[in-house]
């Protein structure tokens, strides 16, 4: 059984570096952000990352992030995981702040013994609740 601190960490960690590489390749030419071979490489890359620890759940809703492709600037995904909130033996939830301010709020449940990344509420859309913007 993985660890769910450790996996909200590295689901973030890996979103960051998604974000920030893609960032990378589009400040070299405005060209980079409609090529069809990155665009596909962003996708296949997202794809793997939330196939890793998103929940059967999650993975079953539409993400909206597929469709778009969008990434935050500064990274969406700079955050730091700053409370833990045991629900119950099979569900945990997350604050993470950033720059200070409460940002999100993960919930991670046990899936297969694997702690996966299930829902998050968001500051910006006050608190929703949502499995589709990963």
């Amino acid at each position: 059984m993985n660890d769910p601190k450790q996996t909200l960490f590295n689901f973030i960690k890996e979103m960051r570096e998604w974000e920030v590489d893609y960032d990378e390749i589009v400040k070299i030419s405005d060209d980079n952000f409609t090529d069809e071979n990155i665009q596909k490489n962003k996708l296949n890359k997202l794809f793997q990352i939330h196939q890793k620890y998103l929940s059967d759940k999650a993975l079953s809703s539409k993400q909206d992030r597929y469709i778009t492709l969008s990434f935050g600037v500064p990274p969406e995904y700079d955050q730091e995981i700053t409370n833990e909130k045991i629900i119950n033996r099979k569900k945990i939830e997350f604050e993470t702040s950033r720059k200070g301010d409460l940002y999100r709020v993960y919930t991670l449940i046990l899936e297969n013994d694997f702690w996966k990344v299930d829902k998050m509420a968001i500051s910006s859309l006050d608190w929703r609740v949502s499995r589709q913007v990963f």
